[in-house]
């Protein structure tokens, strides 16, 4: 994925949260991807709606923890995609532990 500090593909917005959690990722912030999962977990996300992914997962609104659960399972599956080409995947059970799910 290719990330400019002008344009952001609004898909991707809507599943990472802002421009600077996207660049980070992107290896082009401060930030290491572990360090962008665990801020993740405390910001809003436009596909939760604007809640926070711990917002989500606690929510007693079933489509909120669906919603959760979707995202996930996207980070799983990139992750695996990352591993297979021979890069760190993100490690998605430490945040379903952090999650509580």
């Amino acid at each position: 994925m290719v990330v400019s500090e002008t344009h952001v593909d609004p898909a991707q917005e809507m599943v990472f949260g802002s421009t600077a959690q996207l660049l980070a990722l992107a290896g082009r912030g401060n930030a290491a991807p572990e360090g962008w999962a665990r801020a993740w977990l405390d910001e809003p996300v436009p596909a939760l709606r604007g809640l926070t992914p711990r917002g989500a997962a606690a929510s007693d609104d079933q489509m909120d923890v669906f919603r959760i659960e979707s995202l996930l399972r996207q980070f799983e599956y990139q992750a695996g995609l990352a591993e297979a080409a021979g890069f760190a995947g993100m490690d998605v059970a430490r945040l379903r532990t952090e999650l509580n799910i």
